[in-house]
């Protein structure tokens, strides 16, 4: 409880630096995994290079040369391994060598002056760990014992060696040979949850995520092929029908455009310039005469073809606007006004829209002409409209 002049303060707790580690203490530790990891290598190579022909402590023979790789030592000890433990032996090295992890770890939190370093391990801990090796060890010589008695090994004894056999025939007794199986497995799987520190339930639930990954990784490519196989069927469906629509396009006629061809007037000029003979005096020698010259070509400014077409289309769209179904059948380039025939049945209601609506809105700077003219031979009617050409327009 604090009084009105108190104020509150929450107390917070302030981290202490980590003490410098002992530096003879360290050299210790570093000592201690140096020997340990020479041991582990030591073990392994021993172990390995086993052969019968070596002298042991299961027999005594002379031999000229010793097979093992550490010499007697090495023969004599991984005869004891082999001849106690049988092939279960290699856990011995199993064992060193997570030892030496351990003391690794230990050693590495030790030089890293961690903040938080991980709680010792105390004497239950290292207790439990042992125990769940012991019953790793002892299951799986008693498993090796009944289950692989067949198995051609060159082994001083037998597979399960002398501690295998023992607990081998006394879970047959007890248990009977499928019983005993099942107990022997049920030790090695709790000494390898106990001593490697493994959830069995994490493995199952890890297994089972990764079966679940790879029923969803197929389900979905199943899906996606489904997928593709329905796109390209959709695909090919609707080509069909492109086809189908473009086949029903009818395309219109090209536009018969008949040019006008305007003869040029002979020029008064030439009659004016006409060169006078200045040799009257000389009939015999007469100059040639300028009909001798051939003929100027016929030069006529027209609408060009481009402009044509692009004129009767825009008269075709701006009658569709208007619900008149037209088509230009030809076109006629002048002069002055080039002349479109165009092709509908409705005759009144051609004049009234065409005159007010469509020709006023042909692009021409002055004001259009147009001529309907009805073509009585054919059955449809026929109105031929003048437009104003680019030379009207100026």
């Amino acid at each position: 409880m604090t009084t009105g002049n108190e104020a509150y303060t929450r107390s917070k707790k302030t981290a202490v630096p980590a003490a410098p580690p002992n530096r003879f203490l360290v050299l210790l530790m570093e000592a201690k995994w140096i020997a340990l990891a020479a041991f582990c290598i030591c073990l392994i190579l021993i172990m390995a290079s086993y052969s019968t022909q070596d002298p042991g402590w299961s027999r005594s023979v002379d031999i000229p040369r010793i097979h093992n790789i550490a010499g007697k030592f090495g023969a004599w000890l991984s005869d004891v391994l082999f001849y106690v433990f049988g092939i279960s032996a290699w856990w011995w090295c199993i064992f060193a060598c997570r030892q030496v992890w351990i003391s690794y770890s230990s050693l590495s939190q030790r030089v890293k002056l961690n903040p938080e370093p991980e709680a010792d391990v105390g004497f239950p801990e290292i207790l439990v760990r042992n125990i769940g090796f012991g019953l790793l060890l002892a299951g799986s010589m008693g498993l090796e014992y009944l289950r692989m008695h067949s198995l051609k090994v060159a082994l001083p004894l037998g597979p399960g060696g002398v501690l295998g056999e023992l607990i081998g025939n006394a879970g047959f007794a007890a248990l009977g040979f499928t019983g005993a199986t099942l107990a022997l497995l049920l030790m090695i799987a709790l000494g390898i949850s106990l001593y490697f520190h493994v959830s069995w339930l994490t493995i199952a639930e890890r297994i089972g995520a990764g079966i679940e990954w790879v029923f969803v990784f197929v389900q979905n490519k199943h899906a996606d092929a489904e997928d593709r196989r329905a796109g390209q069927t959709a695909a090919v469906k609707r080509e069909e029908v492109v086809v189908q629509e473009r086949a029903k396009i009818v395309e219109a006629a090209p536009i018969r455009i008949e040019p006008q061809v305007v003869a040029v007037q002979r020029s008064e000029r030439v009659e004016k310039e006409k060169q006078v003979s200045l040799f009257n005096e000389l009939p015999d020698t007469n100059l040639p005469p300028l009909s001798l010259l051939d003929e100027p070509p016929p030069v006529q400014e027209t609408v060009s073809v481009q402009t044509l077409e692009f004129t009767s289309r825009l008269i075709e769209k701006k009658l569709s606007d208007f619900g008149v179904d037209a088509k230009v059948v030809a076109a006629y380039p002048g002069p002055w006004l080039p002349a479109m025939k165009l092709n509908q049945l409705l005759a009144s209601r051609v004049a009234r829209s065409l005159i007010w609506h469509v020709i006023w809105r042909v692009p021409c700077h002055s004001l259009p002409y147009v001529w309907l003219k009805p073509s009585p031979v054919k059955i449809t009617w026929v109105w031929s409209y003048r437009i104003p050409s680019a030379r009207s327009c100026v």
